[in-house]
């Protein structure tokens, strides 16, 4: 079983649905969610190392490190 099947950062502006309109979600709620992103990939990791399985502890250091990047890039982004 994969990882965060549902994880994608795609780089489209996301936002909540509400009826038929699409309300931005704010930028602190984004860097909250991948700071969180980032506890619960580095947390899967020590599982899986305590769990003695290496690989599935490499793939959520992958998704760890994609989500550290996304959060930098962010953060550049709101640096500009």
């Amino acid at each position: 079983m994969a990882l965060g099947a549902n994880f994608a950062m795609n780089g489209r502006k996301q936002g909540i649905r509400h009826s038929d309109t699409i309300m931005p979600i704010p930028e602190d709620s984004k860097l909250q969610k991948i700071k969180k992103q980032i506890e619960t990939w580095n947390n899967r990791a020590a599982m899986a190392r305590q769990m003695g399985n290496g690989d599935l502890e490499q793939q959520a250091l992958d998704r760890k490190k994609e989500s550290e990047n996304a959060l930098a890039q962010l953060q550049e982004f709101e640096l500009e």
